[in-house]
């Protein structure tokens, strides 16, 4: 069972990127296409930063969690576990729930690590992550997409942490200004447009 997901986007002239494909279907499908698409390999950012993709990373990409049967209860879904169970004959995809939003648009990370608009430090006291990736897309509603990566200490590579969709008006809750990088003409294009005094993230946007 998927949240309710994203609707397709009404870009007619709206600043931003054009959106890439959404992605719909169960769990099993998703993280077929994320294995054949994404783990295992690297994207490399505008300041010559690799970012990698491991297969451990799904669960937490897109906020997996175990539906307990008995109480329907449910916990974050512990990515050693779901592996195991996802490639063997027992798997049922019922006993997972995830957040389709962050599934439909998990994809599109690569584009925003590759073109950002911009690259920030992370202001925020609870996501973890030292740099945050921005981009605008031309949709309605939450229109930045952003992408929180740390190096990781266990395999030495810079990897995802989480990735979500903002509105404008939350963007200075996560990223710190001045930016680390900057596309050129980034505002002209409908890119990166903050507050001049960005606040500090609190328990309540944690991601």
């Amino acid at each position: 069972m998927a949240k309710k997901g994203l609707n397709t986007p009404m870009t007619r002239n709206r600043p931003g990127a054009d959106c890439p494909p959404y992605r719909c279907g169960d769990v099993r499908g998703i993280f077929a296409e994320y294995e054949r698409e994404l783990a295992g390999k690297t994207f490399t950012d505008p300041c010559g930063q690799d970012v990698s993709f491991f297969d451990y990373n799904f669960t937490k990409l897109v906020q997996l969690q175990v539906i307990h049967p008995s109480t329907g209860e449910k916990t974050k879904a512990k990515a050693t576990k779901f592996l195991s169970e996802i490639r063997s004959d027992r798997f049922d995809g019922s006993n997972y729930d995830w957040d389709a939003n962050r599934a439909q648009t998990l994809f599109w990370i690569p584009d925003i690590i590759q073109e950002p608009d911009s690259i920030h430090p992370n202001c925020h006291n609870v996501i973890l992550g030292d740099r945050v990736y921005v981009k605008r897309y031309s949709k309605a509603g939450a229109p930045f997409k952003l992408v929180f990566t740390v190096l990781e200490i266990s395999s030495g590579a810079r990897v995802v942490t989480t990735s979500f969709l903002v509105p404008e008006d939350r963007l200075a809750r996560f990223v710190k200004m001045p930016a680390i990088w900057k596309k050129e003409k980034a505002t002209n294009e409908g890119g990166l447009l903050l507050p001049v005094t960005p606040g500090p993230g609190t328990l309540s946007d944690s991601h």
